[in-house]
């Protein structure tokens, strides 16, 4: 899948997350993918996270956080800082 193509044809908000350690996936990968993408955009780099960060407690919330700030109704359908407890 040629996610490089497919990234310059998104027109909206797009919110990266990728781990320092990912050795499925290369983070200057993800951060050259990131350079590529229309704005708005944002890239979290993960400390010590490995391919799969997102259940992290210290992640959980940041992307409930970014998420609950584009969408008006994601608060409504569901409290996702509680689904990481």
């Amino acid at each position: 899948f040629r996610s490089d193509l497919a990234v310059r044809e998104a027109h909206v908000p797009v919110f990266m997350v990728h781990g320092e350690k990912d050795f499925v996936i290369p983070i200057s990968s993800g951060r050259r993918l990131f350079e590529l993408a229309n704005e708005p955009k944002t890239f979290v780099s993960v400390p010590g996270g490995e391919h799969l960060v997102l259940d992290l407690v210290d992640v959980f919330p940041r992307v409930c956080e970014w998420i609950d700030a584009r969408t008006p109704l994601g608060r409504l359908l569901v409290d996702c800082r509680s689904a990481v407890s």
